[in-house]
């Protein structure tokens, strides 16, 4: 198969650390550089210097429930260097059944990117995705707003009381 890109670094996130495989074509060759990096924000400016430090540009990790967010903005906020990052549905990146480790599917996502076989999840610019969450809170807090309404009015209904909440 051919490389696409010589150096990438594949990431398998969780919720409080990461898994990261850098990936080099040196020659005929190669390289393989692991890293394990917490997820708390001075760690993970850590692993954004780590990745300049090593001269890796292309970034892919799984997009597993949240956890990817604080990944991807630090990257972001930290690497204005950096030319892509890759966010893979976790569905089309499995690896084949076997021995599973977090060492082993951080390199497997490296070595799908190093050879372009992974597609890109929609990830709108940071502005857009801030707007997104003000509206869903936006939208999550009405929701409550209106069953703490009907809660309370029921309450009133059952205590036998004729005070309306408006």
């Amino acid at each position: 198969m051919n490389i696409i890109l010589p150096c990438v670094c594949g990431v398998d996130v969780h919720e409080k650390m990461i898994e990261a495989c850098i990936l080099k074509q040196e020659k005929s060759e190669i390289s393989v550089l692991r890293q394990q990096f917490s997820t708390f924000p001075e760690h993970l400016k850590l692993f954004a210097d780590w990745l300049y430090e090593n001269d890796c540009y292309h970034i892919a990790m799984e997009s597993t429930g949240v956890y990817w967010k604080p990944v991807y903005e630090s990257i972001e906020a930290n690497s204005a260097y950096y030319e892509n990052i890759v966010v893979a549905n976790a569905h089309h990146i499995k690896n084949v059944p076997g021995r599973k480790s977090d060492v082993k599917d951080a390199e497997w996502i490296g070595k799908l990117m190093m050879h372009g076989l992974i597609n890109n999840s929609y990830i709108p610019n940071s502005t857009i995705r801030s707007l997104r969450e003000v509206s869903r809170t936006y939208k999550k807090m009405i929701g409550e707003k209106i069953v703490t309404k009907t809660v309370s009015k029921n309450f009133c209904k059952l205590m036998g009381s004729n005070y309306h909440l408006y």
